[in-house]
């Protein structure tokens, strides 16, 4: 018997935009029986930019034979067959000549390309390594910038006022310098700026509670971030302080238990 399934994903209902569609043989007894399937999302990228690839036993339930084709924004579509000749055969004869499961592949992404040249995908390499690699085509021409190296710009030490009290931290702020390089090595510097605040006494925050070990009371005791000024620093651990006293407690004026300070 022969059965058929429309799936669509789309909030909308859309089954022309986001959907599945298979076609199964169903067996009163014996064997399983095989399946096809066609399955396709328009209008959203998929993992990777664009690419396609074939391979035996790769597919998303180790189909006997898959096929995809990304197509950036456009959208991405997959094929995949289960049992059927002669797709089926190809597990018959990777059993003698190769490993079955096998992919021939090209993707980009972002300025990575990556390949597989009828390779194994799983546990075995024939040494042959440069059919399976990948290539950044945008460092090699020098656009994407190499870090080289953090500078400390400076450590103060600051007070950290919350509704209990005060508390003493040390505010270390630094800058990291990055540059291309080649093609591009004419271009400025890169420079990016992180800080990292550390009160000397822990602040006191409820546990989440989720788990039998995190019922307890906690405490912050540093944060980190893309700080480039004291102000920030400080503005950012007051802030995470309050969204979890909020969130896992009574709000801002949430106290620690006795047991615990």
């Amino acid at each position: 018997m022969i059965t058929t399934q429309k799936i669509t994903d789309d909030p909308h209902g859309r089954f022309w935009r986001y959907g599945r569609f298979y076609i199964r043989s169903v067996h009163d007894s014996g064997p399983k029986g095989w399946e096809i399937d066609w399955q396709w999302a328009l209008g959203r990228q998929s993992v990777g930019w664009a690419g396609f690839s074939l391979g035996t036993g790769t597919g998303q339930d180790d189909e006997d034979f898959s096929a995809s084709i990304a197509l950036g924004r456009l959208g991405s579509w997959y094929f995949n067959a289960h049992n059927l000749p002669p797709f089926s055969w190809l597990k018959h004869l990777g059993a003698r000549k190769f490993p079955y499961y096998r992919q021939l592949s090209l993707h980009l992404n972002d300025g990575l390309i990556s390949w597989r040249l009828w390779t194994a995908t799983m546990g075995y390499h024939d040494g042959r390594r440069w059919r399976d690699r990948s290539w950044n085509w945008k460092r090699f021409i020098g656009w994407e910038p190499e870090h080289l190296s953090w500078e400390t710009l400076e450590v103060v030490r600051t007070v950290v006022t919350m509704p209990e009290g005060s508390y003493d931290a040390t505010v270390e702020l630094k800058r990291g310098t990055w540059r291309r390089r080649r093609l591009f090595a004419w271009m400025p510097k890169v420079h990016h700026f992180t800080g990292e605040i550390t009160p000397d006494t822990p602040i006191p925050v409820p546990g989440k509670g989720d788990n039998s070990w995190d019922c307890d009371d906690d405490a912050i005791y540093s944060s980190s971030g893309p700080y480039s000024t004291v102000h920030q620093a400080v503005a950012a651990l007051v802030d995470s302080v309050y969204r979890q006293r909020t969130r896992y407690g009574s709000g801002p004026e949430w106290r620690a238990s006795k047991a615990d300070t």
